[in-house]
């Protein structure tokens, strides 16, 4: 028996990986148990049960959006359960305590909130089973990074009975791949804060170099993330300034020691350039994040930009790419957006690639130019950073994303900044494609 285990076992890490995640796909969806018949006014009942299903106790994004979804319902006094699903998605758990009661065992009437991308939404419903799902209104908390859902995504759309996003990009997304209702709820990004930043909260700023500060999961595609744009844009500005210091903490890059080499060499020798490669708590992160003057994203394409918000909401002026999610809380009156041309996407890691959508490449010089303004302008930096802080706490409040969660809001409902040049281009064809996390 075990020989034929192991045969078994050697015949299938031998097939196409795109056979196997068919294969897999295919036996998930024969288990998949079906949703049952609610009505869209159940939802509406304040005593319903909300049970959020995610990665409640992983350090990922996904986990902060699904954290901060219950977060959002239990300040605005609903009942609200959670299933972390962490250790099916080989996350590491424990990592966070969401500080939820287990939703498990709960039947009958309730709306789940399920933030598990499209892809893998099938095996989410197969976990949670017929017995918890009869009776449940379903809606799926999705983010997604360019302007076309892959094919692999359209899958989860028999797992849902409706879809929340957290920017107007992603809804354009989704609502070109299926009639059924698409709700605007930004990530409640206020219910989780950072601490304040000296320029929101008027006091002194420690003395130091001047600290531009950024952070991204190199798992999450290197070629969206860019972060050597952002390297680049920083020597450009400083050169080998002293008075300067740019600080990255760059996680998920045990799995792609390619990545790490990569920014070793654009970093070379200089010392004003500082790589933390150590994922933490949220307390650890802020403690190494200490009171920077910027924070500065090069991404290529977001979903929405947690860090960026975030970094907003503490008062802190932000230097990003004005094109995808971000434009759903940046704007040219509270933050710096950086201007950019649209190419064909081009990731070889191909978690993007073969979609034949565009995406964004940044202007260096740009960003160069905008970080060496904040340098000589402290007042500049000040006034920004409270801009920023007033502009996103009420967009992203727990009251805002209550409302168009329950409530279903209608995608095209204004919430936040008009998308001006942030807005979305025509794929220029539809590919599948593999899917990834914000």
């Amino acid at each position: 028996m075990r020989s034929l285990r192991s045969y078994v076992s050697a015949v299938w890490r031998h097939l196409p990986v795109q056979l196997r995640r068919q294969a897999i796909h295919g036996a998930i969806g024969l288990l998949q148990p079906k949703l049952s018949p609610v009505p869209r006014e159940a939802v509406a009942d304040r005593a319903v049960a909300r049970i959020v299903v995610g990665l409640l106790s992983s350090a990922t994004g996904l986990g902060q959006s699904a954290r901060l979804t219950a977060a959002a319902l239990r300040s605005q006094g609903y009942n609200v359960l959670g299933i972390d699903l962490s250790d099916f998605f080989y996350e590491p758990g424990g990592m966070v305590d969401p500080g939820l009661p287990d939703g498990r065992a709960h039947r009958g009437p309730g709306h789940a909130i399920v933030v598990i991308n499209g892809p893998l939404m099938p095996y989410a419903l197969t976990l949670l089973g017929r017995g918890f799902l009869e009776g449940k209104w379903v809606t799926a908390y999705w983010a997604w990074e360019l302007a076309r859902l892959p094919g692999n995504w359209l899958r989860g759309l028999s797992c849902l009975d409706e879809i929340a996003v957290p920017s107007r990009f992603v809804a354009q997304a989704v609502e070109a791949s299926t009639a059924k209702p698409v709700a605007v709820a930004p990530y409640p990004v206020a219910c989780d804060p950072p601490p304040p930043s000296p320029f929101a909260s008027g006091t002194a700023r420690p003395e130091g170099p001047f600290t531009v500060v950024t952070v991204a999961n190199l798992g999450s595609s290197f070629a969206r993330k860019n972060p050597l744009a952002l390297i680049d844009a920083y020597r450009l500005a400083f050169g080998g300034d002293r008075g300067c210091r740019l600080r990255m903490r760059l996680t998920g890059s045990e799995a792609h020691p390619q990545h790490r080499a990569a920014i070793s060499a654009a970093i070379g020798g200089s010392d004003t350039i500082e790589v933390e490669w150590r994922s933490g708590s949220r307390a650890e992160l802020y403690r190494w994040w200490g009171t920077p003057d910027v924070y500065a994203a090069l991404h290529r394409s977001e979903g929405f930009g947690l860090p960026i918000a975030e970094a907003m909401l503490a008062g802190y002026p932000v230097v990003a790419t004005g094109w995808s999610g971000n434009m759903q809380f940046m704007s040219d009156e509270t933050a710096f957006p950086v201007g950019y041309r649209l190419v064909p996407v081009d990731d070889p890691e191909a978690k993007y690639s073969g979609t034949g959508c565009v995406w964004a490449e940044p202007d260096i010089e740009h960003a160069a130019a905008l970080l060496h303004r904040l340098r000589g302008d402290r007042d500049l930096v000040r006034a920004m950073g409270c801009k920023a802080r007033a502009a996103v706490s009420g967009q992203l409040s727990a009251a805002a994303f209550v409302r168009r969660l329950v409530g279903g809001g209608d995608s095209s409902e204004q919430v936040g900044p008009a998308l001006g040049t942030g807005g979305i281009p025509t794929p220029l064809k539809e590919q599948e494609a593999s899917y990834g996390s914000f």
